[in-house]
């Protein structure tokens, strides 16, 4: 049973709400549905937990634009989003023997096949995307919660490229990884394919991929809005600083990923912070400081690591 939760009222949140709410789904003991959520913003800017601020986001453009940036707990690549786009999130348990990865997968297909119903040929792509006609309409990341998992996406509908473009500014040695030129040659956006307007589209996806509604009290809204305070806290959208040495290595089906090692004076690893556009459901920099701290660990060992854990 997939339960779609729905706000009393639908007027836009800022996108740390929509996070929020999907981290209180996943923990949620009232119920054992999995729920589905759809949702849209004003414009908007989603880093990856890993990624790199600096790297990824044309700050002073966003800034003079009014277009918001916010950093998520999930891993993956930088969106941008505004009202002509939706935003879908699954919050589902995981089946039996069912890896996150598997959890992940089962719902990018179920978007894809409303699609394919519409007369769109949409494909499941690379290791997180949904194309039509070899360009990008959707991209999903994944973030293990307390009971359910959560998958969320980006679905560009009406999407200005011109403005997405100048919001987003990926290293050019992960476009070229990627065999494109910008951003603007690898997205397209699916209302080019259907003749309805955004609203009308994401009512019938939030008919076609529930089963039932239910209604968020404003006491549960309350105890999301006390979830959304975490995406503001001090520290969190600029995310580590980079610090001592610096290098980058290439990890299977994730492209590049750069980490940053702090020593102490004996040239023991006191911290390690990895950025990149990583899709796993764990903290990659908590993970390699806990294991290699104190130890006079090289730039080869620590990649090796890496590639372990990922």
């Amino acid at each position: 049973m997939i339960t779609r939760l729905k706000l009393d009222d639908d007027s836009p949140r800022p996108l740390a709400f929509y996070l929020a709410a999907e981290e209180w789904a996943a923990a949620d003991v009232v119920s054992d549905d999995d729920y589905f959520m759809t949702w849209r913003v004003g414009p908007t800017v989603i880093i990856g937990r890993h990624q790199s601020l600096e790297d990824e986001v044309d700050t002073a453009y966003c800034r003079s634009h009014g277009i918001d940036i916010v950093r998520r707990k999930s891993g993956g690549g930088a969106v941008y989003a505004d009202m002509n786009n939706i935003m879908f999130s699954y919050i589902a348990f995981p089946k039996p023997g069912e890896s996150i990865h598997d959890t992940f997968c089962r719902f990018t297909a179920k978007t894809a096949h409303l699609m394919q119903s519409l007369g769109v040929d949409a494909l499941v792509s690379g290791r997180n995307d949904l194309t039509v006609d070899g360009c990008k309409v959707s991209g999903y990341s994944y973030l293990a919660g307390q009971r359910r998992h959560i998958i969320h996406g980006t679905l560009l509908y009406d999407v200005d490229v011109e403005v997405m473009g100048r919001a987003l500014t990926p290293q050019r040695a992960k476009l070229e990884s990627h065999g494109v030129a910008s951003v603007r040659s690898r997205v397209t956006s699916l209302g080019r394919y259907l003749d309805m307007p955004v609203g009308e589209f994401r009512r019938l996806a939030e008919e076609r991929l529930s089963d039932s509604v239910r209604l968020v009290t404003p006491a549960e809204e309350a105890e999301i809005r006390a979830i959304e305070s975490s995406y503001y806290r001090q520290g969190w959208l600029e995310g580590r600083r980079h610090v001592a040495e610096r290098h980058r290595c290439r990890v299977p089906g994730d492209g590049w990923l750069t980490f940053s090692v702090a020593r102490d004076r004996s040239d023991m690893v006191e911290s390690v912070t990895v950025t990149g556009d990583a899709m796993t459901p764990v903290d990659l920099s908590q993970v390699l400081t806990c294991d290699l701290r104190g130890r006079k660990a090289d730039a080869r060992e620590i990649s090796r690591r890496l590639a372990e854990i990922h």
